[in-house]
């Protein structure tokens, strides 16, 4: 159903929520993008680019197009040549035209022609002069020069990024709580796969100024990480998508003789990125088989994965003991990692997307809308529930929850409220971990997802110590929802606040 051209409830999707709380919070510029929304293209969409987002949101700096994002008009059948596309882009909102040469080269025979006004110029000179002004550019216009030296991999940012890739890596799993590796008695580690010593993949897509050079490959890591206390040995194995399997008995042969076999797998730096997919989310066919290969040495096996996307890992999951998510760090590269396995860094990432069993349950996001039939399942051949959910992510300590509070369980639409949590660290270390929470809308007059994540907290928690996380609740940015007429609209009735099991009831009324 269409109205007004487009979908009634487009602006109250959470991706619309998510660049509504970036405008508030100040973001100066937004920039419109390649894809069509509700078969408009991006760059030419009045509906999101000022009806939303200058009239409804009230953002008065300015909208620039992605790359060439103008010219792309015509590729995507929405306009006939330069000049078109330069009017419907610029009619739409979009103020300023990168590398795109369709404002500069047409813009004053469309004006010349009455296509475009002299005001429509003038508002779209305004808010470019704005956002330039509020950053001082008329006041200092030229910045203090610096060599690349003094600018970039400065020891203060390199030490954020590492910290950053630490928390970035989710354990996945740890069976038989195989790590970290125990480093008392010295064991021999294998250590194989086509990530091991290939640093530029772990750079990762559009690193910046990253470069190879720079980065600490993952042999190198665990050296400097596991000298002296574990004896490393290093085999090729594989490669990332080739058919060879030559190396593969010399493998095996490394793994019998090994306590731990670390394997160290994933995907390419271009495979991931920016217009950039594959037709199957599965580990090459060539990793899987060489990770079942190794199996048959009879030895623990640790995966690591570096990859740019969730994989689909139904395959291999049974035959590892431990899966490590490292993603592709930048570069930090192996060091992250290796303070992971040794324990040195206890591991608290969560995942922010989800792991699906196998290509085919694509698309799987957590915040689903309510079907009907919802258990009777979905697929015939394997559960209709993810690998690893969103929000998964397992730690060498553990935390118990304890029961949700609330300040007031009956609320009125225009008063905020609060709920608090208690978390226990009852393991034997340190550790930091994420809280979620969400709300549910057990009846509503739209279908509503079946949760939806409203904040999250992260905390180090001492072992044997507690630590109390608090969300105040504003209901009508936190519980309310868009209705048939495009509003945002608080319905009375029961909402529920959820945190893992743990789950409260709340009672909106006027």
């Amino acid at each position: 159903m269409f109205i007004a051209k487009y979908p009634i409830r487009l602006y109250g999707t959470p991706t619309f929520l998510t660049y509504e709380a970036g405008v508030k919070a100040g973001a100066a510029t937004l920039m419109s993008s390649f894809n069509d929304i509700s078969g408009v293209p991006g760059s030419a969409n009045y509906y999101t680019l000022t009806d939303i987002l200058k009239k409804q949101w009230k953002h008065d700096g300015f909208v620039v197009s992605d790359w060439g994002a103008v010219p792309q008009l015509i590729d995507q059948g929405s306009a006939a040549n330069r000049k078109e596309a330069a009017c419907q882009a610029f009619s739409a909102g979009v103020e300023m035209d990168m590398m795109g040469h369709c404002y500069d080269r047409h813009m004053a025979e469309l004006v010349k022609e009455g296509k475009i006004t002299m005001e429509q110029i003038d508002d779209a000179v305004k808010r470019v002069l704005r956002v330039k002004f509020r950053l001082g550019l008329f006041d200092t216009p030229y910045i203090k020069e610096t060599t690349e030296q003094e600018r970039f991999l400065l020891p203060q940012s390199l030490a954020t990024a590492e910290q950053l890739a630490e928390e970035t890596i989710v354990l996945l799993k740890n069976e038989g709580n195989i790590l970290p590796i125990a480093t008392d008695s010295k064991q021999t580690i294998a250590v194989m796969g086509p990530m091991v010593k290939n640093n530029t993949e772990l750079l990762g897509s559009w690193s910046g100024h990253g470069r190879v050079e720079n980065v600490l490959g993952i042999n190198e890591a665990l050296d400097e990480e596991f000298a002296g206390k574990a004896n490393l040995v290093y085999a090729d194995g594989c490669d990332f998508d080739s058919e060879d399997t030559s190396k593969f008995s010399e493998a095996l042969e490394t793994a019998r003789k090994a306590d731990i076999v670390l394997l160290c797998m994933g995907e390419k730096r271009g495979w991931s990125g920016e217009n950039t997919s594959r037709s199957i989310i599965e580990l090459p066919a060539i990793q899987e088989q060489f990770i079942a290969e190794m199996k048959k040495a009879g030895k623990p096996i640790v995966l690591v994965l570096s990859n740019g996307r969730p994989l689909g890992l139904a395959k291999v999951e049974p035959l590892c003991d431990a899966i490590v998510e490292m993603w592709q760090p930048g570069v930090p590269g192996g060091k992250p990692l290796a303070g992971v396995l040794s324990g040195r860094v206890n591991p608290s990432g969560k995942l922010s997307i989800t792991f699906p069993r196998s290509t085919g349950q694509i698309p799987l996001y957590y915040n689903q809308r309510k079907s009907a039939r919802p258990n009777s399942g979905k697929y015939q051949d394997i559960p209709s529930t993810p690998l690893y959910k969103f929000g998964y992510g397992l730690s060498y300590t553990t935390f118990s929850y304890g029961d949700i509070k609330i300040s007031k369980a009956d609320i009125k639409r225009n008063e905020k409220f609060t709920v608090e949590i208690p978390v226990s660290n009852t393991g034997k270390r340190g550790g930091a971990e994420v809280v979620h929470w969400y709300i549910s809308d057990p009846f509503c007059l739209i279908t509503r997802p079946v949760k939806e994540l409203k904040h999250f907290d992260k905390q180090l928690i001492k072992a044997g110590e507690t630590h109390t996380f608090r969300f105040e609740v504003d209901p009508m940015r936190d519980l309310s929802f868009v209705n048939s007429n495009g509003e945002r609209f608080l319905d009375n009735g029961e909402y529920y606040i959820l945190v893992k099991d743990k789950k409260v009831k709340v009672t909106i009324t006027d």
